[in-house]
């Protein structure tokens, strides 16, 4: 593993993201559902999910979870695609948040969740770039730092297997690091499993600064 090269952290705060592709995710269901004239009820008797609980996944009070989202889409006849936010060809992802969601915080943890979702079809995993505002006044708190790009790193079938499942278990904040690769004012940040337990994880550190370090547009 090129730890020379790798800054291993294992409690980053990496700022405020928005809550874009969750927010999109909600409203597409919303969307596909009354299409097909259905009521809520409607919704959830046909996906097999429990009673009252679509309004709670719809208004984002409910968690979304893999197995939850593969059940509402098969029900709506519909695809990932129908619902997931497309990224470019450069793999960025761009949406615009709708009105009040812009400030939505969400911890880099809560991120790596959030792409999990998109293993149901999609084989990649988020890396982000740090941007810093340099120009701020002397003697005040330096700004958080704040994703400003999602870049989408290709994923070997079993990893993404694994990191869905190791997501959704919830123990990504007890054994996953963040790791911080810094290069010409550029930070790039990785959510993990400890490669001391994880037989993969050089491979895929070295694939993903190889992908970022090739990517001077980012």
């Amino acid at each position: 593993m090129p730890t020379s090269r790798m800054e291993i952290q294992t409690q980053v705060s990496v700022g405020v993201v928005d809550g874009v592709t969750n927010c999109h995710i909600r409203r597409q269901i919303r969307k596909l559902r009354r299409s097909k004239g259905w009521t809520e009820h409607d919704l959830e008797q046909a996906a097999g999910i429990s009673a009252n609980s679509l309004g709670g996944l719809e208004a984002g009070i409910r968690h979304i979870n893999v197995d939850t989202l593969r059940k509402i889409i098969e029900a709506l006849e519909s695809d990932i695609t129908d619902v997931w936010p497309a990224p470019d060809g450069a793999g960025n992802m761009h949406s615009t948040p709708p009105p009040g969601q812009a400030g939505d915080p969400l911890n880099f943890d809560r991120l790596t969740e959030i792409h999990s979702l998109t293993g149901a079809e999609a084989s990649c995993m988020f890396a982000s770039e740090d941007y810093r505002d340099l120009s701020h006044p002397a003697g005040e708190p330096a700004p958080k730092p704040a994703l400003r790009t999602l870049c989408a790193i290709n994923l070997y079938d079993d990893e993404r297997e694994q990191l869905c499942r190791e997501v959704l278990q919830g123990t990504v904040t007890a054994n996953w690091a963040t790791y911080r690769y810094s290069e010409n004012g550029r930070s790039l940040y990785l959510c993990l499993k400890n490669a001391r337990l994880e037989f993969w994880a050089e491979g895929f550190v070295e694939r993903c600064l190889a992908a970022w370090l090739s990517a001077p547009a980012f």
